[in-house]
């Protein structure tokens, strides 16, 4: 099921029927913040009065030089909508940038935006896409990163993700964690939910006990309780304090966890999804937890 709804993310015809399906926005609603910056800001206060953190995140991937300004100057606009709203931090795509057009492209947007970023004291974090387009965001990355107003995405799937992490934290390194959610093959990534969990966990024992000294912070991206409950042993058993990492979840996810995070203390950052451009992400979704699905057809339902 999870590859067939990933296979659906990457289909056209599948993305016009569900963009034609009356229910279909009634259901989005609940994973995606809406069209407009506007929009997204305002969920990102609604969040900040609850006790949580928060991060843009425009929707949209790959496209042409023409696509890659504009999404250029849309990103830029959230940077400066975030100046004024305290800890908002903003999400970015190495192909929004231009990677699917030219590395050099990628790196010389990259530049811009972390600048400004800087320049604004909002972080930026560099997203993670498929397989292919790794090598290159990580060469990008490693060159333009100064400090930890710059962090990257690692996906626990690869199997190449301990090796990467490990060439990373000598530095300092402010990273997420997620499991991941692109369709690979399995000589590129672990097929098994326990392999995935494991691989997971590796990463995060790795992390916390070799990359905070270096002046890093990890960011743990996970709605598996299990996990949220393994990690907090190690912080505890390590004398690890609440503003040396956090976790962070997608919005409207798992939404009991989320409140049981905050109210036990700990920090948490929810990502905040929106733009037009919501299909992929929405069947992505679907395709990390049956629970999203079941939501979904319920909903359809009326029940």
């Amino acid at each position: 099921m999870r590859n067939f709804l990933i296979y659906l993310s990457e289909s056209k015809s599948a993305e016009s029927f569900f963009r034609g399906f009356p229910l279909t926005k009634k259901v989005i609603k609940r994973f995606i913040a809406g069209d407009t910056l506007k929009q997204g800001i305002r969920a990102a206060r609604h969040l900040r009065e609850a006790g949580f953190d928060a991060i843009l995140d425009l929707l949209g991937e790959s496209g042409d030089e023409q696509k890659t300004k504009m999404a250029l100057l849309e990103i830029t606009s959230m940077i400066q909508a975030c100046e004024e709203e305290k800890d908002l931090w903003v999400g970015l795509k190495p192909t929004q940038l231009g990677l699917s057009v030219s590395k050099d492209l990628f790196k010389k947007n990259l530049i811009k935006v972390y600048k400004e970023g800087t320049s604004k004291q909002v972080k930026i974090t560099v997203d993670m896409e498929d397989s292919k387009t790794i090598d290159d965001t990580l060469s990008v990355f490693k060159s333009v990163k100064k400090d930890l107003n710059l962090g990257i995405c690692l996906q626990a799937y690869l199997k190449r993700t301990k090796n990467d992490l490990k060439s990373l934290l000598s530095d300092g390194l402010r990273a997420r964690i997620c499991k991941g959610a692109y369709n690979e093959p399995s000589e590129f990534a672990f097929q098994d939910r326990s392999d995935i969990n494991s691989s997971y966990m590796d990463l995060a024992k790795l992390f916390l006990k070799k990359g905070l000294k270096p002046g890093g912070y990890p960011e743990f991206a996970t709605h598996d309780p299990f996990i949220v409950d393994e990690i907090l042993k190690i912080v505890k058993k390590e004398n690890i304090t609440k503003d040396k990492f956090e976790f962070q979840m997608l919005y409207g996810v798992n939404t009991q966890l989320q409140r049981k995070i905050i109210e036990s203390g700990w920090n948490l950052r929810i990502y905040i999804p929106f733009g037009k451009s919501w299909y992929p992400y929405f069947m992505r979704r679907l395709a990390e937890r049956p629970a999203n699905l079941m939501f979904f057809i319920r909903a359809i339902f009326g029940r």
